[in-house]
């Protein structure tokens, strides 16, 4: 299967990667692996789909988006960041509630371990840690899907809704900052 990696078109053995799909890696690990740009697993998993090796099922709700990183319908209006290093992330007011960041477009997050149900809002905050001399983020979310990983922790991707400007800003700096393949 000729696919778009991020140096070169190439191919890539379907048996393998639906191997790799279905063992439950992650699209920032399948991305890794292959050298795929998000265009190129955009890509990948269309063909993957047409050609009946995958069901449209096991496409989506994968964790790392809002309904994945790689949109079926459509390509997205903001790429997909995947962070280079984890951030903590939790619900405000209850930290406990808390995971961390997978992924991070200027309209939503990925996030692995924080519980909200779907449809729920919730206002969110992410620890920057100081990095780069940002503060902590926070915004208001909704929680657009939300799954058991085959580990047992609780994957969800959340909705941007309301974020102040300044903390919007911030987000796009933390972006750029900590995100592969930028």
């Amino acid at each position: 299967m000729a696919v778009e990696t991020m140096f070169e078109k190439r191919t890539i053995k379907a048996s393998e990667i639906v191997r790799d799909l279905r063992s439950g890696m992650s699209d920032h690990e399948l991305m890794e692996k292959y050298q795929l740009t998000v265009r190129g697993l955009e890509s990948l998993f269309r063909k993957l789909e047409e050609s009946k090796a995958v069901r449209r099922s096991e496409l989506y709700g994968r964790f790392s988006s809002f309904e994945d990183t790689v949109d079926l319908e459509s390509t997205r209006k903001f790429s997909r960041s995947f962070l280079a290093l984890p951030l903590r992330i939790y619900e405000q007011g209850n930290p406990e509630n808390g995971g961390e960041l997978l992924d991070a477009i200027e309209k939503g997050v990925g996030v692995r371990g924080l519980t909200v149900p779907s449809g729920q809002s919730a206002r969110l905050v992410i620890a920057s840690g100081g990095f780069v001399g940002l503060q902590d983020i926070s915004f208001d979310a909704i929680c657009r899907w939300g799954k058991q990983g085959d580990d047992g922790a609780w994957m969800s991707g959340f909705e941007i809704v309301t974020i102040s400007e300044p903390d919007l800003q911030n987000l796009k700096k933390l972006i750029r900052g900590l995100a592969l393949g930028r």
